[in-house]
């Protein structure tokens, strides 16, 4: 397991138990992390291979 998620865990349990109050700027901060990692991990797509394999990709998500 990435030590990454396991990080990412241990803060959110740590988190919502109490111990740590998050200040504003912490909030801003983590806000702006998260819409970064968001645009980030749609730059990596593929296109071209998204075009090609769109039929296969696309249908897969109506089949059960």
């Amino acid at each position: 397991m990435s030590v990454t998620v396991v990080e990412i865990a241990i803060g959110v349990i740590i988190g919502n138990l109490g111990f740590f109050h998050s200040e504003s700027w912490m909030i801003y901060i983590a806000s702006f992390g998260g819409i970064l990692l968001t645009f980030l991990a749609g730059v990596e797509i593929d296109v071209d291979l998204m075009k090609d394999n769109f039929k296969e990709s696309f249908t897969r998500f109506f089949i059960i």
